[in-house]
């Protein structure tokens, strides 16, 4: 009529139809499935990984994310940082990297801007071109997880990431760390 594809509400094949799709959804909610479609309203980004290698020594590079896409702007000051293994669950500290002047050698050196005690860190290569107050979420940053002078993985582990925003996930994924 108006050019509007229109279903009447009354009409029985649309009422089995609602009311097998309402039967479905309610069973795989039971089973806990999560819908981001109709769910999840909170910041969408894309995340690639790479696991990284550990050894008997502490300071290991256990695993790097990289921003791939985002969508929403995210403060770094509401994301959370969380490492599971065997051997339990860490939360990582995120620290900046800055780029300093060697003034002995005139080199540019990239370093930690300060230092955590935290078991894990989570080192951030920010690539925004501009000097950020409060670093965001970018495309294109990289985040480095890292023990922390501990032992989170000795020679090959299987480990969970969690990156979460305001306690809501962004990104999971197990990571197979490898003997050095």
């Amino acid at each position: 009529m108006n050019g509007e594809i229109r279903f009447d509400i009354n009409d029985p094949w649309t009422n089995q139809f609602l009311q097998i799709s309402r039967d479905t959804y309610n069973e795989a909610k039971s089973l806990d499935c999560f819908f981001p479609q109709y769910e999840y309203d909170g910041p969408r980004m894309v995340f690639e990984s790479d696991s990284g290698e550990a050894s008997q020594a502490t300071n290991d590079s256990l695993a790097t994310v990289s921003v791939a896409q985002q969508e929403d702007t995210v403060d770094y000051r509401d994301v959370q940082f969380l490492l599971t293994t065997t051997v339990g669950q860490v939360e990582c500290e995120l620290v900046g990297m800055e780029r300093v002047e060697n003034s002995s050698t005139g080199e540019v050196e990239i370093r930690e801007s300060e230092t955590s005690e935290a078991e894990c860190t989570v080192q951030l290569y920010d690539t925004e071109g501009e000097l950020e107050f409060w670093p965001h979420l970018s495309t294109g940053d990289m985040l480095v997880v890292k023990e922390n002078g501990q032992q989170i993985c000795a020679s090959s582990c299987l480990a969970e990431l969690q990156v979460l925003h305001l306690g809501e996930y962004l990104y999971r994924v197990d990571l197979e760390v490898n003997e050095a």
